[in-house]
């Protein structure tokens, strides 16, 4: 979108392991009308090589490379690409959208989305890969007492379901399902009990949200 832009992406692409010499695609495309970006942006910035200007006429369709050595756009026909290394960019997101669909918890950088259809665990953890997460990894009581009261707010009383194995005895070789490190645990008195299964919910209904064990396959 700027000089600077592709500046930055002469030096970083020189500095590349592979294709120095054939250079690399970015997402521009011209249809023999126009040009324009393969994310929909408008074309507010060039830096085409001589002559490529003339393309747009052509009925032809073709894409774009930067050269990784003067750093200008040259062309090449759609229907003859050759292998070339390739640049992805993803736009930065202030961390008020960092969660998307999810919920941030505040002050703090956690993503949470209850859900209030009851699942085993299997199948809870199921739903959240496909949304991009996992069943909550609770790292420190700001996130579990907002889980908690969000359930509540919910009439989830009965508990949720969080992301906590247990494959040892008592309290032994317990792990988050998205493998971070278990740094925080909650849970109530005389647990965890692994003889009452190998998951793990949150007690909603008491005010501190302690962990209970509960079998992995019921809902």
């Amino acid at each position: 979108y700027a000089f600077q832009q592709n500046a930055d992406f002469k030096r970083l692409a020189y500095t590349g392991p592979t294709d120095k010499n054939r250079g690399y695609w970015i997402g521009l495309r011209c249809d023999g009308k126009k040009f324009y970006w393969d994310d929909g942006t408008s074309v507010d910035y060039t830096n085409f090589a001589d002559l490529t200007m003339a393309f747009n006429s052509s009925t032809e369709e073709f894409r774009f490379y930067v050269n990784s050595t003067d750093a200008k756009w040259y062309t090449q026909l759609a229907s003859a690409w050759t292998d070339r290394g390739y640049v992805c960019q993803k736009n930065y997101r202030p961390d008020y959208s960092i969660c998307e669909e999810y919920e941030v918890v505040p002050s703090t950088k956690t993503c949470v989305s209850i859900y209030t259809t009851s699942k085993t665990t299997t199948d809870g953890e199921k739903t959240c890969v496909n949304t991009g997460g996992h069943l909550a990894a609770i790292h420190d009581n700001t996130v579990n007492d907002y889980i908690r009261r969000s359930a509540i707010s919910r009439n989830l009383k009965d508990g949720v379901l969080i992301g906590l194995t247990q494959n040892g005895n008592n309290g032994s070789a317990l792990n988050w399902n998205d493998k971070t490190s278990v740094d925080y645990t909650n849970f109530a008195r005389d647990f965890p009990n692994n003889a009452l299964g190998q998951c793990f919910a949150m007690q909603t209904g008491s005010i501190a949200g302690e962990w209970v064990n509960v079998i992995c396959g019921q809902t």
